[in-house]
């Protein structure tokens, strides 16, 4: 389904057809596929803004008041947060992930993940979940500083941060 047509499912009001309309099933609708490119640097800069704010939110609304529940050390408290954050996003990327492996059929035909590669194009869902999953994990390297994290953490972090980074980035980029 085209950008557009989704947009339309939001902002028009829904109303039947004139008579003698054909209406398009979903799985007669052409679907739009997108290549990687240049401007896919500014899409995934605003949307590390996003998992900022998210991170804000989950730690507000969340974590600190389960924090102040519990009465933890600094040190847990900080490995609480760490856990709490990785814990929701990897929830979220999971269930946003096997939604996309059912749509795109990749399930019930796993053949087609080989079939005709290299692929150059992908569909709309994908290439966003890429572009978050860069975000997010791009929002993380500030938020080493907006933590305050102990100096002796932040090696151990930026280890996993950046291989998932180059994970991710690699699997964007060569498909």
């Amino acid at each position: 389904m085209s950008l557009c047509r989704t947009s339309m499912l939001f902002s028009a009001a829904p109303t039947r057809p004139p008579a003698g309309t054909q209406i398009l099933r979903p799985e007669e609708t052409p679907v739009t596929h997108f290549h990687h490119g240049i401007k896919d640097l500014a899409t995934t800069f605003f949307y590390m803004l996003v998992a900022m704010i998210m991170h804000a939110i989950i730690q507000e609304y969340v974590l600190d008041k389960i924090n102040r529940k519990k009465h933890f050390s600094k040190t847990k408290h900080s490995k609480f947060n760490e856990s709490g954050q990785l814990s929701a996003f990897y929830l979220f990327s999971a269930g946003w992930g096997a939604s996309i492996l059912t749509s795109e059929n990749l399930l019930s035909n796993p053949v087609s993940l080989w079939e005709g590669y290299p692929h150059t194009l992908m569909p709309f869902q994908m290439k966003f979940y890429f572009i978050c999953q860069l975000g997010y994990w791009l929002h993380a390297l500030p938020e080493l500083y907006f933590q305050k994290t102990k100096k002796e953490d932040i090696p151990r972090q930026l280890v996993y941060i950046f291989l998932y980074l180059v994970h991710i980035a690699g699997a964007y980029i060569l498909k």
